[in-house]
């Protein structure tokens, strides 16, 4: 896909949240993309979805992952029933000007602190924390949490024994803690799609650190108590895990509550970064004294 069509594709916030596939194939189309099962033949609208989710026993070919990744679409690799996060092919992003910034702001302290202190504002925007310190802050977090929990399962006349999630045997979960897994690995995934695709690291986390995700983690945590926990506490109410109802309700209330359109302003606005991006891509050389012009050659003249 050539530089001028891609000024065309959707923007991030205005596409289609996720797409969850398994037990397909996945093939190149004369229009882009196309899901077989069987004798079914279904076009994937790849320039307006934000993420696809790939699950188990899904092919595809090379030609389909050149398309997607040109149409800025993210593919992320699940478990089983979406019980775990297992990785993630980022598309194509040219600009690192929104990376550039996050790593400035991670390494300088002060800029660090106050990340941090956006972060938690988005999530207690009436508890006036920016005279908290990091210890403070994941005390009051906890505590909210732990709140959250407890006021879920009361609202939904359900028991709870507290967060437990076991990997090796999703099954062994009680109900709300089954979809509290599998939804959190949903939102893993369109977070991962939203952070990649604004340029963006995954693994330059502010709260989480040491681990690839870690700044993965940090967004996902926004929107948690707000939305992940009250759904899937209502979802238990049924005494069973359904995905196809998980995907469809997570679905309903990413459109309901506008959330992608939330997360790119909350991503953009903890760097305090320009929305407008200059359609402009500027490759230089970097050098001592100044920068140097990209596909020049410096070899001495004889």
């Amino acid at each position: 896909m050539d530089e001028i069509n891609k000024k065309l594709l959707t923007r991030t916030e205005d596409r289609i949240s996720f797409l969850y596939i398994e037990k397909s194939k996945i093939y190149q189309s004369e229009y882009g993309v196309e899901i077989i099962r069987g004798n079914e033949h279904i076009e994937i609208p790849i320039t307006t979805i934000n993420v696809i989710i790939i699950g188990p026993g899904v092919s595809i070919t090379h030609k389909a992952v050149c398309n997607i990744a040109a149409a800025g679409c993210t593919i992320c690799f699940t478990g089983e029933e979406i019980n775990c996060f297992y990785s993630y092919g980022e598309p194509t992003t040219h600009s690192s000007k929104n990376l550039l910034k996050q790593v400035y702001c991670h390494e300088n302290k002060q800029e660090h602190l106050k990340v941090v202190h956006r972060m938690y504002e988005i999530r207690y925007p009436n508890d006036h924390l920016k005279s908290k310190t990091i210890d403070e802050l994941r005390g009051i977090e906890g505590q909210k949490v732990k709140s959250a929990y407890e006021k879920a399962a009361k609202i939904n006349n359900l028991q709870w024994n507290g967060r437990a999630y076991n990997v090796d045997d999703f099954c062994s979960q009680d109900i709300p803690n089954q979809y509290l897994t599998a939804i959190n690995h949903t939102l893993y995934a369109i977070v991962t799609a939203m952070v990649v695709s604004l340029g963006f690291s995954p693994a330059i986390g502010f709260i989480h650190t040491g681990h690839m995700n870690s700044f993965i983690f940090d967004i996902a945590d926004l929107y948690k108590e707000k939305y992940i926990i009250p759904l899937a506490f209502s979802l238990s109410i049924n005494g069973y895990y359904d995905r196809h109802m998980m995907l469809s309700a997570f679905q309903s209330m990413i459109v309901e509550e506008k959330l992608m359109k939330k997360m790119v302003n909350d991503l953009l606005s903890l760097f305090v970064v320009e929305k407008s991006v200059s359609p402009e891509i500027e490759l230089q050389l970097w050098g001592d004294k100044h920068f140097g012009i990209f596909g020049k050659n410096y070899a001495s003249k004889p």
